[in-house]
């Protein structure tokens, strides 16, 4: 292996505000997981930069050069693997945060335990996007999406009685009836428009 040179941290170019190291030695999963990416996150090529590299060697070099915030790694793959890749990278560079991804998850899953590094399987892609997704929430400052539950104001049709809740009571607490409940809007001023 090259001697590579420690130079001091470079950011994504101005105009992208997160960068993220996909490693896969197959092209067509490195393109396939960088749309998955993409469409996940909801970012362009604006704001989420994304670095591929072929082999962990070359991830190496490519996550001194460029420090990303994220890696994606995949396990099996020439030269140096992704979990020495991961190993290395994150003794280098304490704050990117990793994980791996194979085809044969389970064979590797103690060591990726061991490791502390988030490891997930090929066939389930939707997982390394959403946690790359989540991840690029966080560095952007804001925090994951939750969806709250859709709450309604509903109202006895038996008494009246009112409450606000996203899934009706089988009884009303008042009057006991269980003739069901009617749904009225969560806001006064919503009424009004």
């Amino acid at each position: 292996m090259q001697n590579l040179v420690l130079r001091p941290a470079e950011q994504p170019t101005p105009e992208c505000a997160i960068a993220l190291l996909l490693v896969d030695d197959d092209a067509g999963m490195r393109s396939l997981v960088s749309a998955s990416v993409r469409a996940a996150t909801g970012r362009d090529g604006n704001d989420l930069e994304i670095l591929e590299a072929e082999d962990g060697a070359e991830a190496i070099h490519l996550g001194l050069q460029q420090r990303p915030q994220l890696a994606l790694l995949d396990i099996n793959m020439p030269r140096v693997g992704g979990i020495d890749a991961a190993v290395v990278l994150r003794a280098l560079l304490p704050r990117l945060r990793l994980a791996l991804y194979s085809g044969d998850a389970e064979t590797h899953r103690e060591r990726a335990q061991d490791l502390g590094l988030p490891l997930f399987d090929k066939s389930d892609l939707d997982r390394a996007t959403q946690w790359v997704s989540m991840q690029a929430a966080v560095s952007f400052g804001r925090s994951p999406r939750r969806q709250q539950p859709q709450r309604f104001s509903l109202v006895c049709a038996g008494c009246g009685y009112g409450i606000c809740r996203s899934d009706p009571p089988g009884r009303c607490p008042m009057c006991r009836s269980g003739d069901g409940w009617l749904r009225k809007s969560p806001h006064p001023i919503a009424e009004l428009t």
